[in-house]
């Protein structure tokens, strides 16, 4: 299920012929078959910020709501969620998409240097499906043992893994950041391979669109909610000169 290659590239060729079949699309095909890659199939925890906000007492009203028929269309939103997703560890970055054959990722990729904890944890240990003593999850996918925990300045994503596969990733991810440490200082004996630049390449732009597109989406949410205050103050919008 996961894969891990080790297998050096000489970097003769042009990038063209490398990746002449991906059309130069950052898709999963493309990320998965480098070296240096650890990849497989995990299921992601989505959680809502609202929701993580709450206690666990209003959280499990929540999920109990989600459970009736009647009343799951008003609150599944703000519910967590657990999809299928295929996670891969390449390069400087971590990708998920949604299936093996996606042409695409699935959000922003994370740089492996932006991580300041990775850990598993064994589902057994999930006393009464809580997750960090924070957040409740309504169910457990049955062939998962544990949890796969990525802690990063900003945000924590959780992923349910499947058998025993989670200390290897860990181990893996963990590797993966102490070797962008030791390239960007400079004290790799290894030469980067041309694959894996170009994949980075690609990687940096698409979190770059993605972080310009968020933005984007919170400066307009700013001015939505300043409008809308603006209207229920009941003030006029001045005429400009002229009418």
């Amino acid at each position: 299920m996961h894969k891990r290659s080790t297998g050096r590239v000489d970097g003769s060729g042009s990038l063209s012929q490398m990746f002449g079949r991906t059309g130069g699309g950052l898709s999963a095909q493309l990320v998965r078959t480098t070296e240096q890659t650890h990849s497989g199939m995990v299921w992601k925890v989505s959680v809502p910020f609202i929701f993580s906000c709450l206690p666990l007492v209003l959280q499990s009203i929540l999920l109990w709501m989600k459970r009736q028929y009647v009343l799951s269309w008003f609150v599944s939103a703000i519910c967590p969620s657990i999809r299928r997703r295929f996670l891969c560890v390449s390069g400087s970055f971590i990708y998920r998409f949604e299936s093996e054959s996606s042409s695409s990722p699935k959000g922003a990729p994370v740089p492996l240097e932006d991580i300041e904890h990775v850990e598993s944890t064994s589902i057994d240990s999930l006393r009464n499906m809580v997750i960090e003593n924070e957040i409740i999850v309504e169910q457990i996918p049955p062939s998962c043992r544990s949890l796969l925990s990525i802690r990063t300045f900003s945000k924590v994503q959780y992923f349910f893994i499947e058998g025993q596969e989670a200390s290897v990733w860990v181990r893996c991810i963990r590797q993966a950041k102490q070797e962008c440490v030791t390239r960007r200082m400079g004290h790799s004996r290894i030469p980067y391979p041309r694959n894996l630049a170009y994949i980075d390449q690609l990687g940096e732009e698409f979190l770059r669109k993605n972080r310009r597109m968020k933005k984007k989406l919170e400066e307009w949410q700013d001015k939505d909610m300043e409008m809308r205050a603006f209207v229920q103050s009941g003030t006029t919008i001045p005429k400009s000169p002229g009418y």
